[in-house]
């Protein structure tokens, strides 16, 4: 009976970790209640299993030996207890995309596999103590495996801040400030049972054994555990340690706690290789940062030598240049892939190039904003109808490239007219208040500082006003001017001389002034970090040339954001509400099977006409030839065998050329029959033969083998 409420237990927790794991690519709400139900019933029978079944004594909990795959079993119900007392507290749903999965992953080991029984001790002298020890070593082990799971959660959340470049579940993550201040709780109050756990395993060995703790790998890896731990908790209440140190702390711990439990399980067990003509050669802020994009920027006034340049090199036929702030790419019509290896070095080593259909598809996504920093604005497309106007006005751009502009054009229009891709766009203001929220949490009772008079920094300054900051400092270099900034922000007016100490005060800074350097440098924040006791700031930087200095953001618990960081994240925050970006793709995809589709029925059309004139350039030659051969033919016969031999091609081509224009040059059969009736090579100009008399001739015959060497049959 025990056994078979495990097993469901064990279900219920699958079935959670798939809800919780779904919530993470779907983020609907009820997926996380689902997770949490789920969870709750799975413990609940857990638990029932424990208290049923055969009795405490045949757990192990009061007999002399203890099963691992029972111990493990314990250790999963105690973590998902845990974690659902921590839900309820402080609303984790992310957290359950770990913890679920990690119990399972316990689990399964622990029932499935077959694992031996091991004497700990005498059966009939330290059931209680026993007892003890194994409920303080699971409650430990499973705090901890959460503070664990919440410290991954820290370094996670806290990398992508610091990158700048947030993924797409960035907006579900909790803020910093909660992780640690829940990680750290965590972490204290398993410690606390870790400490029980090794004061009675002592005692517990020193009755079995006769040793008070018998050093061996198992004990050891505890002990160091333990001993970080401890070093954690003195290092934060005396120093004032918080943040990444703490949870890279936090994970080195448990990883040593984990030693502990090693060893108790006993199992471990061109599709057809023609040359690309489309080319999209270049860089964009995908691949390249601002400092190596602004190496290979080319001028508007550079545009068309660099156009003529392009078009000089071997086998490009066409050729246009996209150059902006966040991308240079060239875009060519080529007789071969080896012309992108010539374009390629005064880009560098990052640029990337995509052929043919690749090509294509990237030239759509860009006109239609889906490869732009903010997906959705409106400023790419002009862009790119200026660098087509550029190259037609240097001549560089030819049909094959006005046929992919004039579709990416029209894919771009059907998006923006279509989706709401480019409505709703998130300000830079509303995106440092998000980014606040996800540092610090609450931001009731926090200070912000407002260093300069910029109209971003001011909407910025209201709107963390408005939720809930409760001190709002004004710093400016005109007093006057700090005053009336102060009023309008509600807010109080500080000397710029004071601002040091400020930062060692406030909780968000934002610098908006027109100093031509940094007003706020590392050495100034690393000496305010240090005061601060390495409590989070958050430094806004809403200025070109930047106010604050980029190397502050590398220090422990500095986070500095500039325009271009916030434009990202917005970008991402735009992808994740507006749900408009798959449409748009759609879109495009639809435009770009139209754009193929025509062009390689137009491919197809040349082969088709080729192979005809070729046929009926043969035909037209031997009928001539025929007619030549014969004497006293009317007028009536000649034309007679003339139709005869177009009969003949036309009957001859009638299959090939239903198969060639079915195919429209998406298969094999076009450079086939190119290949096979020499329809690459240049067409063979016909001997010219003189109509023959219908009379009879009385004067010698004419040898007609000349007109013969000079066709085909040559090749």
């Amino acid at each position: 009976m025990a056994t078979i409420l495990v097993h469901i237990a064990l279900l219920a927790y699958a079935a959670g970790a798939a809800a919780f794991l779904t919530w993470l690519v779907r983020p609907d709400r009820r997926w996380v209640s689902a997770g949490r139900a789920l969870l709750l019933a799975g413990v609940a029978v857990h638990f029932a299993a424990f208290a049923a079944g055969l009795g405490v004594a045949a757990l192990g909990l009061g007999a002399g030996v203890w099963k691992s795959g029972q111990l493990f079993s314990l250790l999963a119900a105690v973590t998902v207890a845990g974690y659902l007392l921590l839900d309820w507290r402080y609303d984790l749903p992310v957290a359950g995309a770990f913890v679920a999965p990690f119990t399972v992953a316990v689990m399964v080991p622990a029932h499935l596999v077959t694992s031996q029984e091991r004497a700990v001790a005498p059966q009939l002298y330290h059931s209680a103590l026993l007892f003890v020890h194994v409920g303080a070593a699971a409650l430990g082990t499973g705090i901890l495996a959460l503070a664990f799971g919440l410290a991954l959660l820290y370094l996670a959340s806290e990398k992508q801040l610091k990158s700048k470049h947030p993924g797409r579940l960035f907006a579900r993550l909790p803020s910093l400030d909660l992780i640690d201040k829940a990680g750290y709780r965590l972490a204290v109050w398993g410690f606390v049972f870790l400490s029980l756990a090794i004061a009675t395993g002592s005692l517990v060995s020193r009755e079995s054994t006769g040793a008070v703790m018998p050093i061996a790998a198992k004990q050891g890896f505890a002990i160091l555990a333990w001993a970080l731990f401890a070093s954690l908790i003195q290092a934060r209440l005396v120093a004032g340690w918080r943040g990444r140190r703490v949870a890279l702390l936090v994970v080195t711990g448990f990883v040593l706690l984990a030693g502990t439990y090693v060893g108790l399980l006993g199992a471990a067990p061109n599709l057809h290789g023609v040359a690309a003509t489309l080319i999209c050669v270049g860089l964009s802020h995908r691949e390249a940062a601002i400092a190596v994009r602004e190496l290979v920027v080319v001028p508007a006034e550079q545009v068309p030598a660099r156009l003529a340049k392009l078009r000089a090199l071997p086998g490009v036929r066409e050729a246009m240049l996209i150059s902006t702030c966040n991308r240079v790419e060239i875009f060519a019509v080529a007789e071969g892939r080896a012309a992108a290896a010539d374009m390629l070095p005064e880009l560098g080593p990052l640029a990337v190039s995509r052929f043919d259909e690749d090509a294509a598809r990237h030239l759509f996504r860009v006109a239609a904003s889906l490869e732009s920093m903010v997906v959705g604005e409106a400023q790419i497309l002009g862009q790119v109808k200026e660098a087509a106007a550029i190259a037609q006005q240097a001549g560089a751009l030819g049909p094959e490239l006005q046929r992919a502009f004039d579709r990416a054009v029209a894919a771009a229009k059907r998006v923006r007219a279509e989706t709401e891709l480019a409505r709703g766009a998130l300000s830079i203001s509303s995106v440092a208040v998000q980014l606040a929220h996800k540092l610090l949490g609450e931001l009731q009772g926090r200070s912000v500082l407002v260093v300069g008079a910029g109209e971003m920094a001011q909407l910025a300054a209201k709107q963390l006003r408005r939720e809930g900051a409760s001190e709002l400092l004004v710093v400016n270099r005109n007093a006057a001017r700090a005053e009336e900034l102060a009023r309008e922000v509600d807010g109080v007016a500080v000397s710029l001389a004071e601002l040091p100490a400020l930062l060692e005060r406030a909780d968000v800074a934002i610098c908006s002034t027109a100093a031509e350097r940094a007003v706020v440098t590392r050495e100034m924040m690393a000496r305010a970090v240090k005061a601060r006791r390495y409590r989070p700031i958050f430094l806004v930087d809403l200025t070109l040339p930047r106010n604050v200095e980029p190397s502050a953001n590398e220090l422990e618990n500095v986070y500095v954001y500039d325009l271009d960081d916030l434009e990202r994240v917005a970008a991402q925050n735009r992808d994740l509400r507006g749900g408009q970006v798959g449409r748009a793709e759609e879109i495009v995809e639809d435009e770009l099977r139209a754009y193929l589709a025509q062009t390689r029925e137009r491919q197809a059309v040349p082969v088709l006409a080729r192979l005809r004139a070729h046929a009926e350039a043969v035909a037209k030659a031997e009928a001539e030839k025929t007619l030549a051969a014969l004497r006293g033919l009317g007028e009536r016969e000649q034309k007679t065998v003339r139709a005869m031999a177009a009969a003949i091609v036309n009957k001859l081509l009638h299959r090939p050329t239903s198969a060639l224009r079915e195919e429209a040059g998406q298969g094999p059969l076009g450079d086939a029959a190119a290949r096979l009736f020499g329809l690459d090579e240049p067409a063979p100009q016909p001997v010219p033969i003189p109509t023959p008399d219908p009379a009879p001739d009385p004067a010698p015959e004419s040898d007609p083998e000349p007109a013969v060497l000079s066709f085909p049959a040559k090749r």
